[in-house]
């Protein structure tokens, strides 16, 4: 059909890395960190709506966590959990990228138009193995961000130390399989739909190197990946901020527990924020990732051209 042949030639460009696995790291931790500090507020409030009904505050929705946190607390609350944030991004999208980008390369080598589900089995991979990596820095994260007043952590250091101490390494890892869950979906999406996005506008006429085509496709990665992860996402916060004891013992039962006790729209609890906050991510991310990549490719060039002689 004229659709199949359409979608066919959308993927007919092979893939074919112009930079070194450390660079792609580089320029993905770089173009996160980015993204992340321009949009931390958001993540912020989405983790607490989240947390909503378990709270000692309750919010009526995005605009009033946003009104009573400031009132409450001031401004600088929404940076809570900033550091391990940003140590996060630098571990965490740093492997995803460069593990998306050698996935994306090993799975569609020697195919000339390769299907669409191969770049998103790559992104799946590369943002799974990612996550696995990311686990410990993505838990103090959210440990920060529900200590709203700091009554049981002064700061990332004293976290990781008294989590240490109160429930060993095993502690770091809480949540771990919803947050590799989430991360398979959400790199899946976010990843292999900018991508196969970009090949779509590329077809369609618009330069593959212009800002707009830049902006377009990740516009669309972020609602495709916020759609697919936020039941996900709300998992992976319940367990990872549980203690000991807790009445989630694993990401069935919390989904269980949820689907019975808040009903279905208690996973999308936070889609606003979330969105608000991925969307925009999304667009910093790829934008600022594409520039450090340009940047990364001058760099590169230059230097295989100095002579030693």
């Amino acid at each position: 059909s004229d659709i199949f042949a359409f979608l066919t030639m959308v993927g007919s460009t092979k893939h074919q890395s112009s930079l070194p696995f450390s660079l792609i790291c580089l320029c993905g931790g770089a173009g996160a960190i980015t993204a992340e500090v321009a949009t931390f507020p958001m993540d912020w409030a989405k983790t607490r709506l989240q947390m909503n009904l378990e709270s000692s505050i309750k919010y009526n929705g995005f605009v009033d966590c946003l009104v009573k946190t400031y009132r409450s607390s001031g401004a600088a609350t929404f940076y809570q959990g900033l550091s391990p944030a940003i140590a996060r991004q630098a571990v965490y999208s740093s492997s995803k990228m460069g593990l998306y980008d050698f996935f994306k390369e090993l799975i569609c080598q020697g195919y000339d138009r390769p299907a669409f589900w191969r770049v998103f089995l790559a992104g799946a991979l590369g943002g799974g193995i990612g996550s696995m990596i990311g686990n410990p820095f993505d838990v103090l994260k959210i440990r920060l961000i529900n200590d709203v007043h700091k009554e049981k952590y002064k700061n990332m250091g004293d976290a990781i130390v008294k989590i240490m101490k109160e429930e060993g390494i095993r502690g770091f890892y809480k949540g771990m399989a919803p947050n590799v869950s989430r991360a398979v979906i959400v790199n899946a999406g976010e990843l292999g739909t900018y991508d196969y996005a970009k090949s779509l506008l590329t077809v369609i006429g618009f330069d593959p190197n212009h800002l707009t085509t830049h902006f377009l496709s990740a516009f669309m990665a972020g609602f495709v990946a916020t759609v697919l992860s936020n039941p996900v996402d709300v998992i992976k916060t319940r367990l990872m901020n549980a203690k000991d004891g807790s009445k989630y013992t694993n990401p069935i039962n919390c989904a269980t527990y949820i689907a019975r006790n808040e009903g279905f729209g208690a996973f999308y609890a936070g889609f606003l924020p979330a969105y608000m906050r991925l969307a925009p991510w999304t667009v910093i991310f790829f934008m600022a990732y594409e520039q450090y990549k340009n940047a990364a490719r001058k760099f590169n060039t230059k230097s295989k051209s100095v002579s030693f002689d």
